[in-house]
């Protein structure tokens, strides 16, 4: 037999190269044999012009006649014999290369043997591996493996010829057909696929073994223990990424971040991708934690889970935990302070955002970007992700709590309201419940609007329809993805008309009830733990649950004005405008029972029925016309005993009865 040299490396290997050269090498003395074979057998019976098509010649099927009994995969003595110099020249190559390997120093990555290590591949799977390689690296392989299989058009090899290849490896069936079971480091692994009876090389694996990705590090303890996922908890730019990748270096490993969503699709590709790069898994914030803990409990790599919300369910309460939280004022202070360097703007700044420190070095970025001053940037960050469930109010910087008009009692509750909003994050950034309570129209929002502009941060008012759900559950789903993202926006969270979230529980008749219930509880927990400001909006008191009222820090009423707070309220309204005198405006004052709101919309009306006139002043018979407009909205009637019986035959000429044209 013709022994062209085979040609090895001499002594240690410098690079991964030059040991991934040697071992296609010796798998080629593989392919070599199989051709022997192939010719020996099958070739050796077929007239050459039948090559390549789909058709068994009678010689064929009376050499296979002539062959002793016996079980598949068998290989005739004879032919064995004929084999066996190149099965042996093979064993001597792997020799060979193992001191080769053993020589190699610590700092030089070997990716075959790392590949073989981290996935405890045998010698047949690494070599299944690698002859699955080779048509990805030379075209010639692709044309001998279609010789091999009669027909040119497969280009990769079916998992019975590379048993027959790796026949003195794996003897028997059973060692021939495991090395393709589902279960098997081959496939559990995505090592390589198995589509269409054909064995290709994973494309992210002969990246892998090319050199590409993955990183070069000392070798991580064993990997002998399943392990549950461990949750980081805390906000956005708290440094949760900057904790996994400690405790991963600790391990001797890197940390790489991984898509959930992928992840979920296929969990082994991340696990595989984690011990190619010899690193933790880490998942960003995802809502699918109770899917992901699943998919990973039990898997001997370390594995993160970061997330925002509190701990909601069984699975996570089973996982270990790790809670990093905001920084206190003092913290955030010092960090504004070295980013800026301006002690007054960092003392504004860190008691208005309850920033992580990534988040305030976001912020400054955005600024520098953008041209924004900090306020305008930190609150354009703050408030990204509440669009979903709640409408932003921007801050108005002229609008103050005295701009507000209340009964001196309640003017004082509320800019006493605002100074424990201004000053909590000098005592811990204690969380805040606030009730506003009064009819509609009495300035609950304004109120709120103008808190929130006196902090230069936004109000966030929720719609309570788009929170709740008629489905089980997903009130409950929509209410923790609204405090998780408030949690890390800083603004003001305003839930106005609230009695349908924060209503009276009641008693239990049916399944209904004893899920609205629940929702109540689960309200009860968010909001106690709630770290920031929550302003509570409704027009009837007693329509609170008790469980929340005594949780409520500080409760505001908002009455109906009596008419000298209206004749404060007219003047606002229409300060811009001429044409009033201050005694016709007290009049109208004191002759209609109307709230802020309802003052502001007759204000608007008489200012476009003086426009619609060709007048730049208004006069009191827009304004009685416009109450009368603001009455038939508001489902009241319009009598000569409410407006009296000048206003009222205003009203008949100008809105009920007018005169035709």
């Amino acid at each position: 037999m013709n022994r062209l040299r085979l040609e090895l490396t001499n002594g240690a290997y410098a690079t991964s190269a030059a040991h991934l050269r040697d071992e296609l090498a010796r798998v080629d003395l593989l392919v070599r044999a199989q051709v022997v074979r192939w010719r020996r057998t099958i070739a050796a019976a077929k007239p050459p012009q039948l090559w390549g098509m789909m058709q068994v010649s009678d010689v064929e099927i009376d050499q296979y006649l002539a062959t002793d009994p016996g079980p598949p995969g068998r290989v005739p003595e004879a032919l064995a014999s004929e084999l066996r110099p190149h099965w042996d020249r093979e064993i001597d190559a792997a020799a060979d290369i193992r001191i080769a390997v053993a020589a190699t120093p610590a700092n030089v990555e070997l990716r075959v043997e790392r590949l073989r290590t981290r996935f405890a591949l045998t010698d047949a799977e690494l070599d299944v591996v690698l002859i699955a390689l080779l048509p990805e690296l030379d075209q010639r392989y692709r044309r001998i493996f279609g010789y091999l299989q009669d027909d040119a058009s497969r280009a990769s090899p079916p998992p019975d010829l590379i048993t027959q290849m790796l026949h003195h490896k794996v003897p028997t069936l059973e060692e021939k057909t495991a090395l393709f079971e589902p279960s098997g480091h081959l496939l559990r692994w995505r090592l390589i696929d198995l589509a269409d009876r054909a064995v290709r090389i994973d494309p992210r694996v002969a990246s892998y073994l090319m050199g590409h990705g993955g990183e070069s590090r000392d070798a991580p303890e064993a990997r002998t223990t399943p392990t549950s996922p461990i949750i980081m908890h805390g906000s956005e730019g708290s440094g949760r990424m900057d904790a996994a990748r400690a405790i991963s270096s600790e391990r001797g490993l890197g940390l790489l971040r991984y898509d959930a969503e992928e992840a979920l699709r296929d969990p082994m590709r991340a696990f595989r991708e984690a011990r190619l790069q010899n690193a933790a898994l880490y998942f960003a914030d995802t809502e699918k934690v109770d899917e992901l803990i699943r998919a990973t409990e039990g898997m001997d790599t370390l594995t993160f889970i970061a997330k925002e919300g509190a701990t909601d369910s069984a699975a996570e309460a089973r996982c270990p935990r790790y809670d990093i939280g905001t920084p206190h004022y003092e913290e955030r202070r010092s960090i504004w302070l070295e980013q800026t360097g301006d002690e007054d703007a960092a003392a504004r700044l860190a008691a208005a955002f309850q920033f992580t420190p990534g988040r305030i070095r976001e912020a400054v970025e955005m600024a520098r970007v953008s041209g924004e001053d900090l306020y305008t940037a930190s609150r354009r960050l703050s408030g990204r992700r509440l669009a979903a469930f709640a409408r932003r109010i921007e801050p108005t910087p002229e609008l103050t709590v005295e701009s507000v008009v209340l009964p001196r009692p309640n003017k004082l509750q509320l800019r006493e309201l605002r100074d424990r909003v201004r000053l909590r994050a000098r005592l811990g950034d204690q969380g805040l419940l606030v009730l506003f309570a009064g009819p509609s129209g009495t300035g609950k929002t304004f109120a709120a609007t103008a808190i929130a502009s006196e902090q230069g941060v936004d109000l966030y008012k929720v719609d309570a329809s788009t929170v709740v759900s008629k489905w089980v559950g997903e009130t409950e789903k929509n209410l923790s993805r609204v405090f998780a993202d408030a949690e890390g926006s800083d603004a003001l969270l305003f839930f106005d008309e609230c009695d349908s979230l924060f209503g009276q529980r009641g008693e239990i008749s049916d399944a209904q009830d004893r899920w609205a219930n629940l929702q109540v509880n689960y309200l009860l927990q968010r909001v106690e733990d709630y770290p920031g400001v929550i302003i509570l909006a409704t027009n009837l008191r007693s329509n609170i649950d008790d469980a929340f009222l005594r949780r409520i820090r500080i409760i505001v009423e908002f009455p109906v004005p009596d008419p000298v707070l209206r004749h404060d309220l007219w003047r606002r309204s229409v300060a811009d405008w001429k044409g009033l005198y201050d005694e016709e405006l007290q009049r109208v004052a004191e002759r209609f029972s109307l709230t802020g709101g309802s003052i502001r919309n007759v204000a608007t009306e008489t200012m476009f029925r003086a426009l619609a006139k060709d007048r730049e002043t208004l006069a009191v018979r827009d304004v009685i016309a416009s109450v009368a407009r603001e009455y038939q909205k508001l489902g009241r009637p319009v009598t000569k005993g409410e407006f009296g019986e000048e206003f009222y035959s205003w009203a008949v000429a100008d809105v009920i009865a007018p005169a035709a044209d």
